[in-house]
């Protein structure tokens, strides 16, 4: 156990100081707008499958992209944009219970928040809030003892929040490939419409589900880097050390 410990440590250094290399050719500029993609891995409750749709999800990983701005207010602070959207997938089948779902769980939103990254430093962590909207699949659900219950599609407004690290690795003067591991939950619940077959003359039920889309998104991009304000007036350009 010592000994995979020692060689984790040993690869974190390795990789941080891979960072520091790619990153220490260039100082930071003040501003920086990209485009990123990557797999949203659903976690708790919104990722499980207990035969009861409105406490588990059912989802499936899916795909996230965001489109970020980021601008630097000093040597240690900045504040961000972030628009995102998230798609994951339903199963379609599970254990001894079926699950027949229509395309897939969608939430789309925007948040703003602020990071932390000291000058040339390549990694930063940033924390966001904002507002979403989460769309539900149709579901029908068969368990292994027959009790078939579908749940309508449908879509609720609330926040959002995410908390996660980043880094820029510096492609030139001005673009960088940016590389980003979130926990993003959006907290919108939907009320969906239940429909009980095997219950006497058929039941309808109001049901509000009781999970966020909780998901870790794992990003990949591109940005460019530029200055505003004062360090644009002065003329400030990356440098190169030799």
């Amino acid at each position: 156990m010592r000994k995979k410990f020692t060689n984790w440590r040993r690869s974190a250094i390795i990789v941080l100081g891979i960072l520091l290399s790619l990153h220490c050719c260039a100082q930071d500029k003040t501003d920086f707008g990209g485009l990123s993609i990557g797999p949203a891995i659903p976690v708790g409750a919104f990722a499980a499958s207990n035969n009861t749709y409105d406490k588990a999800g059912y989802a499936l990983t899916g795909v996230d992209f965001n489109a970020n701005y980021m601008h630097r207010l000093n040597g240690l602070f900045g504040i961000a944009a972030n628009a995102f959207s998230v798609v994951n997938g339903a199963r379609t089948t599970d254990n001894n219970s079926y699950s027949y779902a229509s395309p897939s769980y969608f939430s789309f939103g925007i948040m703003f928040g602020g990071y932390i990254k000291p000058k040339n430093f390549p990694v930063y962590v940033k924390a966001m809030l904002g507002f979403c909207v989460v769309s539900t699949p149709y579901m029908d659900i068969v368990d292994n003892a027959g009790n078939d219950i579908s749940y309508d599609a449908s879509a609720a407004v609330g926040g959002v929040y995410s908390i996660g690290l980043g880094s820029m690795i510096p492609l030139g003067k001005h673009w960088a490939v940016t590389v980003s591991a979130d926990y993003k939950s959006c907290l919108a619940r939907p009320s969906v419409t239940s429909y009980n077959y095997n219950s006497y003359g058929g039941n309808n039920t109001n049901t509000l589900v009781s999970y966020n889309e909780n998901v870790i998104s794992i990003q990949a991009g591109i940005g460019y880097q530029f200055n505003t304000g004062k360090a644009k007036q002065r003329g400030h350009k990356i440098r190169y050390r030799h």
